[in-house]
């Protein structure tokens, strides 16, 4: 709706006047209208592309989890296999420096970064270790 407030009381208005009032306030609400549409579709492109650039991240995280499992399969030494799991894991969590360190002690409360021998198993068993990774200058 518009108001139109004339100061001027001896104008008379005419139909062709209201007729031009009319039209004004249509094309108005129309432009309003499109401007709503607008900033509607603006906001949903702008989150189909977060969602696009989120799910293209999480494919190439998967390209490199499924390289890295396919190197690993064909590697023999543990220190081929620490580097390479370095290395990919440098790639995909984008860090230069990564520690990746292996103990041989007895798993304790203090440190998570243990290998234990797992529940039931007698001491010929082969030993389960956890891996610590540690990200610098993040």
């Amino acid at each position: 709706m518009i108001e139109l407030v004339d100061t001027n009381s001896e104008r008379k208005w005419s139909e062709e006047d209201r007729l031009l009032l009319q039209e004004v306030s249509n094309q108005l609400g129309l432009a309003l209208e499109n401007a709503q549409l607008y900033s509607t579709v603006q906001k949903e492109l702008s989150e189909r592309i977060k969602a696009e650039a989120l799910t293209e991240r999480r494919n190439r995280d998967l390209a490199t989890l499924n390289q890295v499992g396919q190197q690993l399969s064909r590697l023999i030494s543990r220190e081929e296999i620490f580097k390479l799991v370095a290395s990919m894991l440098q790639e995909t969590l984008d860090v230069k420096d990564l520690l990746i360190s292996r103990s041989t002690t007895a798993m304790s409360s203090r440190s998570p970064s243990r290998c234990a021998s797992p529940r039931g198993a007698n001491s010929s068993s082969p030993r389960a270790c956890v891996v610590k990774v540690t990200r610098k200058n993040c």
